[in-house]
């Protein structure tokens, strides 16, 4: 006839059907028993469903569709009436056996009430979980739980739980005045969330969290040394001690992020105050003084490696990986040692000389192919003068390394 007549077919498993030519060409299945919708399959599986849950039928219950609710009687003896299509889903038939049927849900509440020693109000009434009913607890006190948290296992009061904002504001003040603290004028206590204008015993102004205060912590960041304007003042004045100023754009952000000076020998640092104050120098050059450029050979990987050095024992570490001493330069001034380093492994870069990924995983980033050695020692030659000690057949060991100065 047309798409929307239907038209009576058989379906592969036998199944009697008579789909819609429309609803088959959008993709829809051609038979409703085999798709579980059609009414009397759904029926014959509620009930299967019913006899499963061990409830049965009411007296002259009868099913009209899936989600028009059936009158039963569970398997405890409750009238209950579900919807079919709640049982297909997984849930169970019966609202008071699931507790949330509102008769028993009050009989719980009351009951449980009754355990905790409370009593209701003049006038009290149950209304549902989320309402809350006006009890006096077995202290006395004036509450006005929800029945969901009673039934949920939290007490009906908050003051004999130490929630009540009242009772929490007087532990507040007594805890201030124990401390020696007083409120600034106009102070006012809001919440325990909500800071709190404070004259600490001092006399610093601080503003604490009640609830911090309550779980035992000071109440002033001053008297603690975290202070913000006072570990500031606190760096600086470390600062001067050592005898640094700050450099040209110098900008102080926090205790952790670091700060650019100049050391009491010049030199460019940037310390992090936090660490300063913890008594960490503010200069790595003044602490750890490079005085030695070394050039060496590594064989096996084909590869030259430059590098400085405070002492003889770096190229003697170097040594028992499989390098070999080309050259050194001694007795430096800290910066110059730094310098030729980087200004050589720049040389190296600029000529598109790569790194040799064979090399001992210790300085990889400062190799380059050993094809590059003349050039090399004439770059550094050039940038120090003549090396102090030149060792031009690389076969040096560790144990000679450690015999030189």
């Amino acid at each position: 006839m047309n798409a929307l007549t239907p038209v009576p077919l058989v379906c592969r498993s036998g199944h009697k059907c008579s789909p819609r030519p429309s609803t088959v060409l959008r993709g829809a299945g051609i038979c409703r028993t085999c798709a579980g919708t059609d009414p009397a399959v759904a029926e014959a599986a509620f009930w299967e469903r019913v006899a499963l849950a061990g409830a049965r039928p009411a007296d002259g219950a009868t099913y009209v569709n899936s989600v028009t609710a059936v009158q039963l009687i569970c398997r405890l003896g409750h009238e209950c009436s579900p919807r079919p299509a709640s049982l297909a889903a997984g849930q169970g038939p019966c609202r008071a056996c699931a507790g949330k049927d509102p008769a028993h849900a009050e009989a719980r509440f009351w009951e449980r009430v009754a355990e905790l020693g409370a009593t209701p109000a003049e006038g009290a009434v149950y209304v549902n979980t989320t309402t809350r009913v006006a009890l006096t607890c077995r202290r006395g006190h004036a509450c006005a739980p929800t029945p969901k948290t009673v039934l949920r296992g939290q007490g009906p009061c908050l003051a004999c739980g130490g929630r009540d904002p009242r009772s929490a504001e007087a532990a507040f003040w007594a805890r201030i005045a124990e401390l020696g603290a007083k409120p600034e004028d106009g102070a006012t206590y809001t919440n325990n969330n909500t800071k709190v204008p404070l004259i600490c015993k001092e006399g610093h102004r601080c503003s604490p969290w009640p609830l911090s205060v309550l779980a035992g912590k000071g109440i002033c960041s001053t008297c603690a040394g975290v202070n913000p304007l006072v570990v500031e003042a606190r760096f600086w004045e470390q600062v001067g001690t050592l005898g640094a100023v700050p450099a040209p754009g110098c900008v102080y952000v926090n205790a952790h992020t670091p700060v650019t000076l100049l050391c009491i020998n010049g030199h460019l640092c940037t310390p992090v105050p936090s660490q300063t104050l913890a008594g960490v120098g503010i200069c790595g050059q003044c602490r750890v003084r490079f005085d030695r450029v070394y050039l060496l050979q590594h064989f096996p990987a084909g590869a030259i490696k430059v590098g400085i050095a405070s002492s003889k024992l770096r190229v003697a570490a170097h040594v028992t990986r499989g390098y070999s001493p080309v050259a050194e330069w001694w007795n430096l001034e800290h910066r110059a040692a730094c310098t030729a380093e980087r200004t050589t492994l720049q040389f190296w870069r600029s000529n598109g000389w790569a790194e040799v990924p064979a090399a001992p995983r210790d300085g990889r980033s400062e190799t380059t192919s050993r094809a590059h050695l003349e050039e090399t020692f004439r770059y550094i030659t050039g940038e120090l003068g003549a090396p102090t000690v030149a060792t031009l057949s690389g076969f040096v060991t560790s144990a000679e390394c450690m015999r030189r100065p």
